[in-house]
């Protein structure tokens, strides 16, 4: 705006010019040419103050609008920090239960080590309340604890009637030795007798033989190994 004052005040300038070099010194004509020059500058001015006015509004607005976009922005940045650190936790946590499956997958319990009895004659002779067969059927996990239940049943039977059994053992064994110390104890007897002359000249017979040792008892067995 101000070069567009100074293009169009300078024809009125070089018109002033030319009249005081003719030697027209009109007080009038200078004075008009004067005040229009000074009505142009101070409506120029004018001008200049409306622009200057817009020029700091919008500068203003470019300011606020600068700082609106970076609030936005640090804002958006803020949520985008806090998703990606969602998205690691996320992540941490998956890497975790896969690393658990995997473990869970790869572990080998006791029971692959028992051997049971095959599915068909766990059906057949388990008790309905143990083999719940419209259950365990259809759920391979639930068949196998019902087998372990039942195989741990059987055992605790066999171990009930293996300690009935050396119980039994062991009262037939102090039978025998109460039965070897009294057939010991009357052998004196027997040889005493034994020394009697007879009328014939037979010798006596000899001592009947000790009777063998009992057998040693079988070791312990424990069927919950």
């Amino acid at each position: 705006q101000i070069h567009i004052f100074h293009e169009e005040s300078k024809p009125l300038l070089v018109r002033t010019k030319h009249l005081f070099a003719r030697g027209k010194k009109s007080y009038w004509v200078c004075s008009l040419y004067r005040f229009c020059l000074f009505a142009a500058v101070e409506e120029r001015k004018a001008q200049a103050c409306v622009l200057f006015t817009s020029l700091k509004k919008l500068n203003r607005i470019a300011h606020t609008r600068c700082k609106n976009a970076r609030d936005n922005t640090h804002e958006a940045k803020q949520r985008g920090d806090i998703k990606y650190l969602a998205l690691q936790n996320l992540l941490y946590e998956e890497l975790h239960l896969q690393r658990e499956i995997s473990r869970c997958l790869e572990f080998r319990s006791r029971h692959d080590d028992i051997t049971l009895v095959n599915e068909e004659e766990f059906f057949t002779n388990a008790p309905v309340s143990i083999s719940r067969p419209e259950v365990t059927r259809q759920d391979s996990h639930q068949c196998m604890l019902a087998r372990l239940d039942w195989e741990l049943e059987q055992r605790k039977r066999l171990t009930a009637e293996y300690r009935e059994s050396v119980g039994e053992r062991e009262r037939v064994t102090k039978e025998i030795e109460e039965k070897r110390e009294q057939l010991q104890s009357l052998q004196p007897q027997l040889h005493a007798i034994l020394q009697v002359p007879h009328n014939d000249s037979s010798p006596p017979p000899p001592p009947p033989p000790p009777p063998p040792p009992p057998p040693p008892p079988p070791p312990p067995c424990d069927l919950f190994l």
